[in-house]
């Protein structure tokens, strides 16, 4: 969401989508070397860095197609936050949202045959829903009717959505049909749990919990069971905007340590391990929000 970068008092609420491929670039949003915030992308071993929006807007939660080709983007440069798509070079940008003032539009993630976006809008009283339209921006359709539905997300096969709702206090995630129909809550605890991808294969999902007292990464089955915490950071330190690689093996992420006031992406294995730093920007420069470019196997 553009509200992302509130780090520690409102962590970023936006999950990414994870499509099946060979590993590509990864995008992410940053605000370094310039005014406003804007995408870029980024080797996986984080070299050669590219910025793909300019001017003094704030550009964010960028996703891939399923294809690699395409981004979807959230932009508040006509003056508030409307849902943007964009070759995956930066050309070609066009608007697909042309709602009113204080109707934001955040958090959009394609369907796997990129006939769909899912995304989530702020419909007033401060009440936000998750709705589908075309890729074209016709045919809008609500699917939530709730105080609070944030960050949706297809599964890889594109049968369930996966999204997020505060109705039940903290926020829990839950999936969903592509029609809203047949709602199944997934997590259950008295602390937030956000940022759901799911896996290439559609069989895991990782997430953010603060179950342990602060943000950690967590996975788990697609039906809310064996979970399993990722990462074990210490205090000051909070972590956000879980993704999987297209190939499943590796997840790339987020990181905020407060007291050295710097936002880092970073990589680990699926399991955890072989933590990988990606950029390294000073104090007060956020790095948030990666999603993994999926390329076609070989072969």
């Amino acid at each position: 969401m553009l509200g992302a970068f509130l780090i520690v008092s409102r962590p970023p609420q936006r999950a990414p989508a994870a499509f099946p491929g060979q590993n590509g670039l990864i995008v992410f949003e940053s605000t370094r070397g310039s005014s406003g915030t804007h995408l870029f992308t980024m080797r996986p071993d984080g070299s050669l860095p590219r910025q793909l929006t300019h001017g003094s807007s704030v550009n964010g939660d960028a996703a891939y197609s399923a294809d690699g080709k395409r981004i979807v983007f959230e932009s508040d440069r006509s003056g508030h936050a409307q849902i943007y798509e964009v070759h995956a070079d930066g050309s070609a940008v066009r608007r697909l949202t042309h709602t009113k003032p204080g109707h934001d539009n955040n958090d959009p993630k394609f369907s796997p045959n990129r006939r769909l976006i899912v995304f989530d809008r702020f419909t007033g009283l401060f009440t936000t829903d998750v709705f589908v339209m075309r890729a074209d921006g016709s045919h809008l359709r609500r699917l939530t009717h709730t105080r609070s539905g944030l960050s949706p997300a297809f599964s890889p096969n594109g049968k369930r959505i996966a999204f997020e709702s505060d109705d039940a206090r903290a926020s829990q995630i839950y999936l969903m049909n592509p029609d809203g129909s047949h709602v199944r809550q997934l997590t259950h605890t008295a602390d937030d749990n956000t940022d759901a991808d799911f896996s290439p294969n559609g069989r895991r999902i990782v997430f953010r919990s603060g179950r342990t007292g602060h943000a950690e990464i967590f996975i788990m089955h697609k039906d809310g069971s064996q979970v399993q915490q990722l990462t074990h950071t210490p205090d000051g330190v909070f972590n956000y905007a879980p993704a999987f690689s297209p190939s499943g093996r590796l997840i790339v992420f987020e990181r905020y340590a407060s007291a050295s006031d710097t936002d880092q992406i970073f990589t680990m294995r699926t399991d955890g391990s072989q933590l990988r730093q990606l950029t390294f920007t000073g104090a007060g420069v956020t790095n948030c929000c990666p999603d993994w470019q999926p390329l076609p196997s070989a072969g």
